[in-house]
Protein backbone atom coordinates (compact mmCIF):
# COMPACT_ATOMS: atom_id res chain seq x y z
CA UNK A 1 0.00 0.00 0.00
CA UNK A 2 1.66 2.96 -1.48
CA UNK A 3 0.90 6.61 1.12
CA UNK A 4 0.33 9.89 -1.16
CA UNK A 5 1.78 12.30 0.70
CA UNK A 6 1.29 15.66 -1.34
CA UNK A 7 -1.62 15.81 -3.46
CA UNK A 8 -2.14 18.34 -5.43
CA UNK A 9 -5.03 18.86 -3.49
CA UNK A 10 -3.52 20.76 -0.25
CA UNK A 11 -5.45 23.79 0.14
CA UNK A 12 -3.56 27.01 0.36
CA UNK A 13 -5.32 30.52 1.44
CA UNK A 14 -4.95 32.09 -1.61
CA UNK A 15 -6.98 30.16 -3.67
CA UNK A 16 -10.39 31.93 -5.29
CA UNK A 17 -13.88 30.19 -5.07
CA UNK A 18 -13.82 27.98 -8.06
CA UNK A 19 -10.77 26.32 -6.74
CA UNK A 20 -12.07 25.82 -3.33
CA UNK A 21 -14.99 24.13 -5.60
CA UNK A 22 -12.77 22.00 -7.15
CA UNK A 23 -11.14 20.82 -3.88
CA UNK A 24 -14.35 20.16 -1.94
CA UNK A 25 -15.90 17.95 -4.77
CA UNK A 26 -11.94 16.27 -4.80
CA UNK A 27 -12.17 15.34 -0.93
CA UNK A 28 -15.66 14.50 -1.36
CA UNK A 29 -14.67 11.42 -3.58
CA UNK A 30 -11.58 10.97 -1.56
CA UNK A 31 -13.52 10.65 1.47
CA UNK A 32 -16.24 8.24 -0.03
CA UNK A 33 -13.97 5.51 -1.57
CA UNK A 34 -10.88 5.97 0.89
CA UNK A 35 -9.92 6.53 4.61
CA UNK A 36 -7.66 9.46 5.05
CA UNK A 37 -5.71 11.21 7.49
CA UNK A 38 -6.74 15.18 7.25
CA UNK A 39 -4.45 17.32 9.28
CA UNK A 40 -7.00 20.51 9.95
CA UNK A 41 -7.15 23.39 12.29
CA UNK A 42 -10.18 23.44 15.02
CA UNK A 43 -12.37 26.26 15.65
CA UNK A 44 -10.16 27.18 18.97
CA UNK A 45 -6.91 27.23 16.77
CA UNK A 46 -5.68 23.53 17.78
CA UNK A 47 -4.50 21.41 14.98
CA UNK A 48 -5.73 18.42 14.57
CA UNK A 49 -4.91 15.18 12.72
CA UNK A 50 -7.77 13.06 11.86
CA UNK A 51 -8.20 9.55 10.31
CA UNK A 52 -12.02 9.63 8.64
CA UNK A 53 -13.61 8.10 6.03
CA UNK A 54 -17.40 8.26 4.24
CA UNK A 55 -16.76 4.90 3.00
CA UNK A 56 -20.30 3.18 3.47
CA UNK A 57 -18.74 -0.40 4.21
CA UNK A 58 -16.36 1.13 7.36
CA UNK A 59 -19.72 3.44 8.83
CA UNK A 60 -22.17 2.38 11.67
CA UNK A 61 -25.97 1.52 10.83
CA UNK A 62 -28.34 4.15 10.34
CA UNK A 63 -30.32 5.36 13.25
CA UNK A 64 -33.92 6.41 12.67
CA UNK A 65 -34.63 9.54 13.28
CA UNK A 66 -36.80 10.16 16.58
CA UNK A 67 -40.89 11.30 15.54
CA UNK A 68 -41.08 15.01 15.32
CA UNK A 69 -36.67 15.77 14.60
CA UNK A 70 -35.92 16.94 11.40
CA UNK A 71 -32.57 16.34 9.75
CA UNK A 72 -29.87 18.19 9.71
CA UNK A 73 -29.29 20.92 7.33
CA UNK A 74 -26.46 20.02 4.59
CA UNK A 75 -23.39 22.37 4.97
CA UNK A 76 -21.83 24.13 2.30
CA UNK A 77 -18.86 25.27 4.62
CA UNK A 78 -18.33 22.06 6.72
CA UNK A 79 -18.02 18.05 6.22
CA UNK A 80 -19.22 15.34 8.41
CA UNK A 81 -16.94 12.53 8.34
CA UNK A 82 -17.08 9.25 10.29
CA UNK A 83 -13.78 9.61 13.08
CA UNK A 84 -11.99 6.13 12.65
CA UNK A 85 -10.25 6.14 15.67
CA UNK A 86 -12.57 7.24 18.08
CA UNK A 87 -15.70 5.67 16.31
CA UNK A 88 -18.11 8.41 16.21
CA UNK A 89 -19.13 10.91 13.72
CA UNK A 90 -17.39 14.56 13.88
CA UNK A 91 -17.11 17.38 11.30
CA UNK A 92 -14.68 19.94 9.77
CA UNK A 93 -14.68 23.00 7.43
CA UNK A 94 -13.23 22.67 4.37
CA UNK A 95 -10.87 26.15 4.57
CA UNK A 96 -9.21 24.61 8.10
CA UNK A 97 -7.94 21.53 6.00
CA UNK A 98 -3.97 21.90 5.94
CA UNK A 99 -3.20 18.56 4.57
CA UNK A 100 -4.43 15.26 3.43
CA UNK A 101 -2.73 11.46 3.04
CA UNK A 102 -4.56 8.39 1.92
CA UNK A 103 -3.79 5.31 0.71
CA UNK A 104 -4.69 3.77 -3.15
CA UNK A 105 -6.35 0.89 -2.63
CA UNK A 106 -8.56 -1.39 -4.65
CA UNK A 107 -10.89 1.33 -6.95
CA UNK A 108 -14.39 1.26 -5.57
CA UNK A 109 -17.81 2.77 -7.01
CA UNK A 110 -17.76 6.47 -6.27
CA UNK A 111 -21.18 8.23 -5.95
CA UNK A 112 -21.28 10.85 -8.73
CA UNK A 113 -20.23 14.48 -7.20
CA UNK A 114 -19.71 15.29 -10.48
CA UNK A 115 -16.65 13.32 -10.62
CA UNK A 116 -13.28 14.85 -10.43
CA UNK A 117 -13.94 18.39 -11.39
CA UNK A 118 -17.28 20.13 -11.02
CA UNK A 119 -17.22 21.44 -15.06
CA UNK A 120 -17.49 17.94 -16.44
CA UNK A 121 -21.06 17.25 -17.19
CA UNK A 122 -22.66 13.48 -16.98
CA UNK A 123 -22.14 11.10 -20.35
Amino acid sequence: MKKINDSPYNPTKTWDDSEWDVFITWIKGVLHSNEANITFTKKNGEERLMRCTLQPDALPSMVPLADGKEPRKKSTTSIRVFDLDKQKWRSFTYRSVKQITFSFEKPKVVPDYNWPFPTRTKP
